[in-house]
């Protein structure tokens, strides 16, 4: 007899704080009207960001968009990084994702997560169609970095590999500290 008057003791301590745990959980967090309009703005953005997982990637790639327009790194990095797992290993938009995440992580200051991870994109995707915006990034990169002879490596690859943007990426190794104390001769004219 006393066993089954302490088991339903027992039974009956457990339900009333499992009743107690979600009588708080439920009513006593904070209501509305007591949080902050940035806390508000914070958990839209969030709960956005979490819907964004159930959208196609041409929605995503506007949200993204739209977000480093605005200002908004964080938010862009997000989607960036969410479409380079996503899409396809054949989508050509996958090495664009990368290298914009790698565009948004040097607009926060982050060069070192920068480099590698548009070393990743030129690596792994070659044959993007922003491979000469990708290498002027990657030389910015080196300048940030202080590795000044990378990043005319990289101007001299961008002069060899992209003629229409060739006179840019001279102007821009011209600007380096060791360049700028050489005499820039044009190149001798050839003769047929």
């Amino acid at each position: 007899m006393r066993r089954k008057y302490l088991l339903g003791a027992a039974v009956a301590l457990v339900f009333t704080l499992a009743f107690l745990s979600v009588f708080f959980y439920f009513f006593m967090k904070k209501t509305p009207s007591s949080r902050s309009q940035g806390e508000l703005q914070q958990q839209i953005r969030t709960l956005e960001r979490k819907l964004a997982f159930t959208g196609d990637p041409d929605r995503n790639m506007e949200r993204a968009l739209s977000a480093e327009g605005r200002g908004d790194l964080e938010g862009a990095l997000y989607y960036y990084k969410w479409l380079g797992k996503s899409l396809p290993e054949k989508d050509p938009r996958k090495g664009w994702a990368i290298y914009k995440e790698a565009s948004c992580y040097y607009e926060m200051g982050n060069y070192l997560l920068a480099q590698q991870t548009l070393e990743y994109a030129l690596n792994h995707y070659p044959g993007m169609a922003q491979v000469d915006s990708a290498l002027f990034l990657m030389a910015r990169i080196y300048i940030k970095l202080g590795n000044f002879d990378y990043a005319d490596k990289t101007y001299d690859t961008l002069i060899r590999m992209f003629p229409n943007r060739a006179e840019e990426a001279r102007q821009k190794k011209a600007q380096l500290p060791q360049n700028l104390n050489k005499v820039q001769t044009p190149p001798a004219p050839q003769s047929k």
